[in-house]
């Protein structure tokens, strides 16, 4: 085994790569192994899908009257032995400085979201803790197990949606749907990085409400959680995904 060992190390000057390949009988879409990834789905969509006959949602009907979405995330891929899972962002815009200065509230709170829960079929979701959002925005998770080790991934709004709904198609949706769901996510997109930045920083200096990306404001009494997350809301989905691919 050492002579083997050290004739690897010579080949092509110490690099040594290896390809995988399926076997003739096996499927294409065969997984060998369940990555750790991030999904999102749209919380008003996700409420119809128990329906008989799910009604056509418009995207008027996705969105509130200051175009932010409610978007509940959750991570898929997640090992058996995960006890904890923490999803966070960098993002300016979840910070409410105001509430923090009135000593409401901490930027801890208003950036991070953690669950203590095991998986259910390799998934956990933020079910009671959406996101409000009017743009897209990168968001970070990390899944800690119980022998102390972690795997961390980061996936914007936009490709968690994208993954969601078209290419894992967790939630089948009709042409038309999917059309709206689309014109979604492109608007996303489209409020996010520069435009959605420059918005914020003129509402921060000129006192105004903020509207971008999803922040509503709240009372002081009231923002416990920050401006962009809704606490304790209930959904009437409850992990379906696992249940509707089987």
């Amino acid at each position: 085994m050492g002579s083997r060992k050290r004739v690897l190390e010579t080949v092509d000057e110490g690099a040594v790569s290896s390809n995988l390949y399926a076997g003739k009988d096996s499927s294409t879409d065969s997984k060998l192994v369940d990555v750790f990834r991030m999904m999102a789905c749209f919380t008003k969509l996700e409420n119809t899908r128990r329906k008989k006959k799910p009604p056509l949602l418009t995207f008027r009907d996705l969105c509130d009257r200051s175009g932010n979405f409610e978007i509940e995330a959750g991570f898929v891929g997640c090992p058996r032995d995960t006890q904890q899972l923490i999803m966070f962002s960098t993002d300016d815009t979840f910070v409410d400085q105001e509430a923090i200065d009135a000593g409401d509230d901490w930027i801890e709170s208003q950036m991070t979201w953690l669950l203590r829960e095991p998986p259910v079929g390799g998934e956990i979701w933020f079910e009671h803790q959406t996101i409000e959002s009017e743009g897209d925005c990168r968001m970070y998770g990390i899944a800690v197990t119980s022998t102390e080790e972690c795997i961390t991934v980061s996936s914007t709004l936009a490709e968690a949606l994208q993954r969601y709904y078209f290419d894992e198609k967790y939630h089948h949706l009709g042409e038309k749907q999917q059309a709206i769901v689309l014109e979604c996510i492109k608007s996303l997109v489209l409020n996010q990085g520069p435009r959605a930045r420059r918005a914020f920083q003129a509402a921060t200096q000129s006192g105004a409400p903020r509207a971008n990306k999803g922040a509503k404001e709240r009372a002081r009494k009231t923002a416990k959680k920050g401006a962009r997350r809704t606490m304790g809301k209930s959904t009437t989905r409850a992990r379906v995904g696992v249940l509707d691919r089987h």
